[in-house]
């Protein structure tokens, strides 16, 4: 009785092993080994990194340097001497006048022109830059007769030239006269009257001298 009992035992171990062993095995072969997911690596989404703009520092205008100029000290003009002597100066000679020049564009005579003559104490005439650039001025008057032997008294003309109005000639100063100014009558008046000059320098004082032959009119 209990070697059968015990044989019981035993085969029911045995039984419950062998059921044991194959719960096993099906338990090991039902068992499904997770596959294993892949792991989604998130892709980094690029950080956009702000650009900086840079800084654009102002390039500094560089104020020009004024350099001051130094004005030049203008330098004095040479004050031309002016000739104020001739010398041997001891009179002048009154000349012309016979002939009427034209000094205008128009084609007709303009009237006398008289001419001054420098003359040293010999009574030569003195020629040279002096006589050509001594400034002066003059009183020039003419008369006029009723003929060719009456005195000639009658004043026809009168007038002062200054220094700018008296030109120069080929041996000294001229003056023009304009025939418009000379109060001269043709019918009462002969053709041929006087002429005086005064001339007034600036160093050695006053000259006149008077022509007798001079042409009132144009016949």
């Amino acid at each position: 009785m209990k070697r059968k009992t015990i044989v019981s035992l035993i085969a029911v171990a045995a039984v419950v092993a062998v059921a044991m062993f194959e719960g096993c095995v099906e338990e090991e072969a039902t068992t499904q080994v997770p596959t294993s997911t892949p792991t989604l690596v998130p892709t980094p989404t690029p950080t956009s990194v702000p650009t900086s703009t840079p800084e654009i520092t102002p390039t500094p205008t560089a104020i020009p340097t004024v350099v001051p100029t130094s004005t030049p000290t203008p330098s004095p003009t040479p004050t031309a001497i002016p000739f104020e002597k001739i010398e041997g100066l001891t009179s002048i000679r009154v000349s012309g006048g016979l002939n009427w020049d034209n000094w205008d564009a128009d084609m007709e005579n303009d009237g006398p022109v008289i001419e001054i003559v420098y003359l040293d104490a010999k009574g030569d005439i003195i020629a040279d830059k002096s006589t050509e650039k001594m400034p002066i001025s003059a009183d020039v008057k003419i008369y006029a007769g009723e003929s060719s032997i009456a005195p000639k008294t009658k004043l026809v003309f009168s007038a002062h030239y200054t220094e700018d109005q008296i030109i120069l000639g080929f041996l000294g100063p001229e003056i023009r006269i304009p025939k418009e100014e000379i109060s001269v009558d043709p019918s009462t008046d002969y053709r041929y009257g006087a002429v005086e000059a005064t001339i007034y320098t600036p160093k050695q004082g006053t000259f006149a001298d008077r022509s007798d032959i001079f042409r009132l009119y144009e016949e």
